[in-house]
């Protein structure tokens, strides 16, 4: 593979050339050049040529010469299964012996383009929506054609097991990348909309792993959105992903979902209802709705990223039409992401020792919820008890407690009004406290589970006699004030749901027993 980097001047001299119309043999008068966050695009009277960007993201890195070449030809191989006379092959840009560029030349390759034939932009499915001009006739035509193409696709090769792990780590990249680059704005619908989406992948895991037993995930496109569709006969399908296996590595479900929300969000809805009955008809599957809202909702943030990153490649120059579409796919993932269920909360309670605290950082971790620790807030307001303190005494004071647990409440209240999930981490040691938790979740109409943690004495003391000796603990729980708080302990409320949870077990067996429990107070 050739290693050599296309410097920044470089690629400046590439886009020159490309963009003069004496490279291309079909008399144009100019050229028009479109930029995107991964490429550039040349569009002559007939002809398009389209270069990789040295760019490196976190989902694809074209930083050498010898990877965009590759990824071009991946392009020509990959979307020849969609269009049919589109795509002719690749070429180089090369530097010849007098020092000038040239396209396809005898010299040095220092660039390599993806040659197509132009397609008419008026023959565009986001055109023909937005302008009103797509027939129904065209509809159910390209229905047909989205679902027969689909049905050759090739099995995607991956395990249930690693689907599931694979939707969410592109999820919290999704999620991560618009935190940084969206606004702050932005911010608390961002985190609303990642809650509801790892809300439902964590609860509804066995949706997503009966899709891929029953042979629904598919090598696919990966970007099928109404600018990669020309309704020409048949129609053309263009701009696949090449450049990832993994992205492209998707349910059918989930690759028809991103073109029906794309097209909803410009008005059609029409077309996103005949190519949904299509799959339905054609593939005899009838998905959970909640299992499409999750999918549209997960592409609509997938569209945001995109826009977010272009947003942070332009310098000194606000584009206003680039952020109302970033804002307008945020709108659209809210949407959706409101159709997976209500907000939340599990409450991680037990003795000092027991393992509240592992086990809540890890439900919140699997969850994409909001993790509240009386331990932290309790630091956080009072700060650390430089000498022990007697049971109820030093930050332990009855008092105290009381300001930690209503910064706790107020905190979890706030979490769910703002649409977000919560992990409550804390001992709850007395019905009171439950009971004002129990009241938050109620008045919200909002699930709620408690969890109550349980392991034998011998190794409660052991725990804490270990956790002493560390400096990375929250916790200033001490062995000898182990017995004391078990005699405080109050009864458990039968009226609240609950389930025990031994956690001498492994912790990733301990959160799929929580994870069954709380699906069945969902449901």
């Amino acid at each position: 593979m050739l290693t050599t980097h296309c410097s920044s001047v470089a690629i400046e001299g590439v886009v020159r050339l490309l963009s003069s119309p004496s490279v291309y043999d079909d008399d144009s008068a100019e050229v028009e050049v479109i930029e995107t966050h991964l490429s550039y695009v040349f569009l002559s009277r007939l002809h398009a040529l389209k270069i990789k960007k040295p760019v490196h993201f976190e989902f694809v890195d074209f930083t050498t010469i010898g990877l965009r070449k590759d990824a071009c030809e991946e392009e020509v191989r990959l979307n020849r299964r969609w269009a049919d006379d589109v795509y002719y092959g690749v070429f180089p840009v090369t530097k010849e012996m007098n020092g000038q560029l040239a396209f396809d030349g005898a010299g040095l390759p220092v660039e390599w383009a993806v040659s197509m034939r132009r397609l008419r932009k008026e023959d565009s499915l986001d055109l023909l929506i937005c302008e009103r001009r797509l027939t129904a006739n065209q509809e159910q035509t390209l229905a047909d054609h989205l679902v027969a193409k689909t049905m050759q696709l090739p099995q995607g090769e991956i395990s249930p097991t690693d689907y599931v792990a694979k939707v969410r780590t592109q999820q919290q990249a999704n999620t991560q990348s618009l935190l940084r680059h969206a606004g702050n704005n932005e911010h608390h619908r961002i985190l609303r909309v990642h809650s509801a989406l790892a809300n439902f992948l964590w609860t509804q895991r066995e949706v997503f792993e009966t899709r891929v037993a029953n042979g629904r995930v598919v090598e696919g496109h990966g970007d099928l959105r109404p600018e990669h569709i020309y309704m020409e006969s048949p129609p053309q399908i263009i701009d696949g992903i090449e450049f990832s296996r993994a992205l492209r590595t998707l349910d059918i479900l989930d690759e028809l979902c991103f073109l029906e929300v794309e097209c909803e969000r410009i008005g059609g809805h029409r077309l996103s209802a005949a190519i949904d009955e299509a799959y339905q008809h054609h593939f005899d599957d009838r998905p959970p709705k909640g299992l499409v809202a999750f999918y549209k909702a997960y592409r609509a943030t997938v569209r945001a990223k995109v826009e977010a990153l272009r947003l942070s490649q332009i310098q000194n120059v606000v584009d206003k039409a680039l952020l109302r579409d970033l804002r307008n796919h945020l709108v659209y993932a809210d949407f959706y992401a409101q159709q997976l269920g209500r907000p939340w909360i599990i409450v991680v309670c037990g003795l000092m020792g027991t393992g509240k605290s592992t086990l809540a950082r890890s439900i919140a971790e699997a969850a994409g919820a909001d993790l509240l620790q009386t331990d932290v807030i309790r630091k956080l307001l009072i700060g650390t008890c430089e000498t022990p303190a007697s049971y109820g005494g030093g930050n332990y004071r009855q008092l105290l407690r009381q300001q930690v647990y209503d910064r706790l409440l107020k905190d979890a209240a706030d979490a769910l009004d703002s649409g977000r999930s919560v992990i409550a981490d804390g001992t709850f040691l007395t019905n009171s406290l439950r009971q004002d938790l129990f009241a938050i979740a109620r008045s919200r109409m909002a699930p709620i589970l408690f969890v109550r943690c349980k392991t034998p004495r011998v190794n409660t003391i052991s725990r804490l006699q270990k956790r002493n000796e560390s400096s990375e603990s929250e916790s200033e729980a001490r062995p000898d004030l182990y017995d004391q708080q078990a005699a405080e302990e109050e009864k458990f409320n039968s009226a609240y749901p609950a389930v025990e949870i031994p956690t001498i077990d492994p912790v990733h067996h301990q959160v799929e027993t929580v994870r069954r429990e709380f699906k069945a107070v969902v449901s």
